[in-house]
């Protein structure tokens, strides 16, 4: 009888639970590989929370390094998961900001127009919402380095212009103004903007990843336009656009099936090349009985580059309460269920 249940029950692993996994892995991995910078690993740390990690530095061009600005460096991955900022504080006093707003106007000009189409319309119909404000957006994003700060705008107004279309991309990133189709995906509540920074002054932006249902009506498109609103709102405040954003990710109550790769990939996407807001870490809370399952494989798996920036919390409510409060998220600043 053994000889017969143990081959059976290996053959169900296999051709049934392991697939379901295995996708959900990727479902879930591939998108917040894309936030990642290109890093280097430099040695074995030990976080303050217990328990051993790696930190990773940032490879940085010729030109990069003649910039004023710092790189990813172990220190300064660190600094962006618990929220220390003296790194970014110390920042703007060594930057001259006329003379940096200077130069990304330089490696603007200096790009082909094949590759800004999307800036010289909107130049042409609002050259005001290319002012020295929206630019110094850009600068804060890329640490003031001015050529990416140009391809960084270029690559937004873009995007801007695909997602939003040729008759809403140039008006104002508001409710009745880009968003006057969206207000469906917006109703949902999957992604939310919460009205307080954390603690270190970052923007925290709240994923229910249960909220998502395409079936009632709304395309990707519209809840990329809904992530894009958010992004545009935290930017209003002077502070975030130094301190950045992290992401808090309830995933407790949701289905495999609102797990979803491709919305991911292309909020990921933004994050990652367009937005001009700087990503610092993401906090996965309360992960569900299938997340759990995976835990062990979601953490090794992470490419290198950014699983420091990741924080799986589990446990009792008390216990994630109190971890969240080591990286500057209080009980008081954040949804209690």
């Amino acid at each position: 009888g053994i000889s017969f249940i143990q081959p059976l029950a290996f053959g169900l692993w296999y051709c049934i639970v392991w697939p379901i996994h295995h996708s959900l892995i990727h479902t879930i991995l591939a998108p917040l590989a894309s936030l990642a910078c290109p890093l280097t690993p430099i040695k074995e740390h030990r976080r303050e929370d217990g328990g051993n990690f790696i930190m990773w530095s940032g490879q940085t061009t010729d030109a990069q390094q003649q910039q004023p600005a710092s790189t990813d460096s172990d220190v300064n991955i660190a600094a962006d998961v618990f929220g220390h900022t003296a790194h970014i504080d110390g920042l703007a006093s060594k930057i001259n900001i006329n003379s940096a707003l200077a130069e990304v106007q330089t490696e603007l000009a200096a790009i082909p127009d094949t590759e800004k189409v999307a800036v010289v319309q909107a130049q042409r119909l609002k050259p005001r919402l290319l002012d020295d404000e929206h630019v110094l957006q850009f600068l804060w994003a890329e640490n003031f380095n001015a050529h990416d700060a140009a391809r960084r705008l270029a690559r937004y107004w873009n995007v801007r212009y695909k997602l939003f279309g040729p008759d809403k991309f140039c008006l104002p990133m508001t409710l009745k103004g880009a968003l006057k189709d969206d207000s469906l995906a917006l109703s949902r509540g999957y992604v939310q903007l919460l009205p307080e920074t954390d603690t270190a002054g970052r923007a925290v932006v709240y994923i229910d990843w249960s909220s998502h249902e395409p079936s009632v009506g709304y395309s990707e498109e519209s809840m990329h336009r809904v992530f894009w609103y958010m992004i545009h709102v935290a930017m209003e405040d002077f502070n975030v656009l130094q301190r950045g954003i992290v992401m808090l990710i309830y995933p407790q109550e949701a289905r495999l099936d609102q797990f979803d790769h491709s919305l991911w990939n292309v909020i990921s996407e933004s994050c990652k090349k367009s937005l001009p807001l700087r990503w610092r870490s993401t906090h996965i809370v309360h992960p569900n009985r299938f997340f759990s399952i995976i835990h062990p494989v979601f953490m090794s798996s992470l490419p290198k580059d950014v699983q420091e920036r990741v924080v799986v919390h589990s446990g009792t409510k008390m216990k994630v309460l109190a971890n969240l409060l080591r990286y500057c998220l209080p009980w008081d600043r954040i949804p209690s269920e």
